[in-house]
């Protein structure tokens, strides 16, 4: 199978929307949102045959937000994306062979219909 973004981002809403009922998971990059929220981004490299023969190799960013200058929380936001992916279901739902969170990258402050937040990336590795 080759590389299909839409089955696995919405997995990873189901996986993610139930940890926390005060946090929103977007699917795909919205034109404007509120903190606190978890956001599929689109995958920064994918790798057809980059593992073994049809499987594919995806770095996928998952957006973690919170209010400016809430550190610990954007911290705690990608602590739940890393636990769910990496220890409650790595298949994300039959939609992946394997996907682990193996990165934290990207603090920055973004501006979202002018207010500023705070974010960082959880990066995914997945093999499909």
């Amino acid at each position: 199978m080759t590389w299909q973004r839409a089955p696995v981002a919405a997995a990873l809403v189901q996986l993610l929307e139930p940890l926390d009922a005060t946090v929103t998971v977007f699917g795909a990059p919205p034109l404007t949102f509120a903190p606190p929220a978890l956001i599929v981004w689109y995958p920064t490299l994918v790798q057809y045959s980059g593992f073994a023969y049809q499987v594919d190799l995806v770095t996928l960013p998952i957006m973690c937000a919170a209010g400016l200058g809430e550190w610990d929380r954007v911290d705690e936001l990608a602590a739940m994306v890393r636990g769910a992916v990496d220890t409650a279901d790595p298949q994300l739902g039959g939609s992946v062979a394997v996907a682990r969170a193996y990165q934290q990258s990207e603090t920055r402050i973004v501006s979202v219909a002018g207010a500023d937040v705070l974010a960082a990336n959880v990066i995914l590795e997945i093999r499909k």
